[in-house]
């Protein structure tokens, strides 16, 4: 099953170490770990984003992988001599996978596989989200989840719930823009906002006051800082807020 990134999984996987090439943002990473099979040693690679921290990132077979904030990718050092490409994601990225008709390219997550040839496609799987959202650019896109496997076309986004999976059209700016760092909320709730935030300013909220008959909220901020979005959803809320260091203090 694709929800698990077990030593079974791995063993088909042997041999050379590969080298990771990180390019733009500062990244917490250079971490290795291996599998506790006592006949076979499989070392496993892991690069990992904190809140409020993006990096660019080229696997070993020349794709290129955007990872967001407070997330978290893993692959074993035999990716090239596997017959598959395999890597295992945990929070969200952005893949343009490099074309190859032998080995199909995969992104395992805790609830499904992926699985592609080339193309480019978001994949959204936070441990706290219900849900997984995989969203198409260019190419099709293979999902299997424990209930069903479906194809994705250029447009088309697959939701997937406890195994089910919904297929839609998406709105880039709102699922894509932020490796461009669009910072966009629509139509959503107090919560899921500041979540949103704690993961892009790598900030954490304490909320007093009461909050209730708060509705949903909508904002896109290019490039902007914590204290601008402030201001316009204070306004919108009706709260003060105050920031000392990375805790961000509202009253309301």
């Amino acid at each position: 099953r694709a929800s698990k990134w077990s030593t079974v999984n791995l063993i088909k996987f042997a041999a050379c170490v590969v080298i990771l090439l990180a390019v733009g943002y500062t990244v917490n990473f250079n971490k290795i770990e291996k599998t506790p099979d006592k006949n076979v040693s499989v070392n496993i690679i892991s690069r990992k984003t904190p809140k409020g921290v993006k990096t660019n990132l080229s696997l070993p077979d020349g794709s290129k992988v955007k990872v967001n904030a407070n997330s978290e990718i893993r692959f074993p050092d035999s990716y090239l001599q596997a017959s598959d490409r395999t890597v295992f994601l945990k929070g969200e990225a952005f893949f343009n996978v490099k074309k190859n008709k032998i080995k199909p390219f995969k992104v395992l997550t805790e609830k499904l596989e992926i699985q592609v040839l080339g193309t480019s496609f978001d994949v959204k799987c936070y441990p706290s989200f219900n849900k997984v959202y995989i969203a198409v650019v260019e190419g099709k896109v293979e999902v299997k989840s424990e209930l069903e496997s479906i194809v994705l076309t250029p447009g088309e986004m697959g939701v997937v719930d406890q195994g089910k999976i919904m297929v839609m059209p998406f709105d880039k700016e709102e699922i894509l823009g932020w490796k461009d760092g669009i910072l966009y909320y629509k139509d959503e709730n107090f919560d899921e906002v500041l979540q949103k935030l704690e993961y892009w300013y790598g900030v954490e909220f304490e909320i007093n006051g009461n909050r209730r008959g708060l509705t949903h909220f909508s904002g896109k901020y290019q490039n902007k800082p914590l204290t601008t979005v402030l201001k316009g959803l204070s306004f919108a809320a009706g709260f003060k807020y105050s920031i000392n260091d990375n805790k961000v203090t509202i009253n309301f």
